[in-house]
């Protein structure tokens, strides 16, 4: 699986690198411009991507407005293939999970802080990898339960 994490806050983006790196190649850019520059190099080299996981609040180009661009250039260039999208965000209100899912058209929302288990289960239900049970994940978060 080919994911772009983008993700102002480094910590962050090591963090979501942490729970996908193990299902594939990740590479990670810290705002949206940047993002919709990956994805057309992505489309220039023939090696689309799998997964975009994105936050929304990031200087120079929010995730909203990337997405956007990012499902034209899809549509123009791809006659409807799309990438699928993980919105991961600490916004929570009602109107940016809609814009988010219904403007631009993202496959999933997942409100930050959360649980690595969350994010692999959503990418079980979007079909990019096994569906769970996570053992590795469970043993672990027994382990700090302790």
């Amino acid at each position: 699986m080919r994911t772009l994490i983008v993700e102002d806050s480094r910590s962050m983006r090591e963090h979501l690198k942490e729970i996908v790196a193990p299902y594939g190649r990740v590479n990670q850019v810290p705002d949206g411009r940047q993002a919709v520059n990956a994805f057309v190099r992505s489309l220039e080299d023939k090696k689309l991507y799998d997964l975009i996981l994105m936050d929304i609040e990031m200087p120079v180009l929010d995730g909203h407005k990337a997405l956007g661009m990012i499902r034209r250039l899809e549509e123009q260039r791809l006659g409807g293939i799309r990438t699928k999208v993980v919105m991961v965000s600490s916004l929570s209100d009602y109107e940016n999970i809609l814009q988010a899912q219904f403007e631009e058209r993202a496959d999933a929302y997942i409100t930050k802080p959360f649980e690595p288990k969350m994010l692999l289960e959503t990418l079980g239900n979007l079909g990019l990898i096994d569906k769970g049970p996570f053992p590795e994940i469970d043993a672990a978060a027994g382990q700090l339960g302790q």
